[in-house]
C-alpha cells in the first residue's frame, strides 16, 4: 500500500472481490506485547516453538476493492512527502494486461534511466 501510495507500484494483479487480510497496526503491536508475556507465564517451556497468527474475524474482513479505494481516498487527503509518480495504480485480474503495464511503467523507465546514467557517467543504481 505504501509502494502504491508513493507511485512506485503502478500495476497490481488482484481480484477486487477477494477478502483482504489487512489488520490495524494496533492489533499487531498488541500481539507483539501479549505473546511474549503469555509465553513467559508458562511454568514449563514447550518442546516445539509455538507459532501465533493474528488475524481479523471473517465478518471484519474487507474486499480488496474497498481497501484500494480507501487507500486512494486517504492518499488524496494526506499525500506522502515524496513520490515517484502520481499514486494511482492499475488494479486488474488480467495477467497479460498486468505484464504489459509492468513492462511499460516499471521496466522501461528503469532501463531508460539506467541508460541515461550510463551516458552521463553517473553511478548506476
Amino acid at each position: 500500500m505504501i509502494g502504491c501510495g508513493k507511485g512506485v507500484i503502478r500495476s497490481v494483479l488482484v481480484n477486487q472481490k477477494n477478502k483482504a487480510e489487512v489488520i490495524p497496526v494496533d492489533y499487531a503491536i498488541n500481539g507483539l506485547i501479549v505473546i511474549p508475556y503469555e509465553f513467559n507465564k508458562q511454568a514449563k517451556r514447550p518442546a516445539n516453538v509455538p507459532v501465533y497468527n493474528i488475524t481479523n474475524a471473517d465478518h471484519r474482513k474487507m474486499c480488496m476493492g474497498t481497501v484500494v479505494e480507501m487507500s486512494k481516498r486517504i492518499n488524496k487527503q494526506i499525500p506522502f512527502d515524496a513520490g515517484l509518480w502520481y499514486p494511482d495504480p492499475c488494479v486488474t485480474t488480467n495477467q497479460y494486461y498486468h505484464n504489459f503495464n509492468v513492462a511499460l511503467f516499471h521496466w522501461l523507465p528503469a532501463y531508460f534511466l539506467d541508460f541515461l546514467m550510463l551516458i552521463l557517467g553517473q553511478k548506476r543504481l
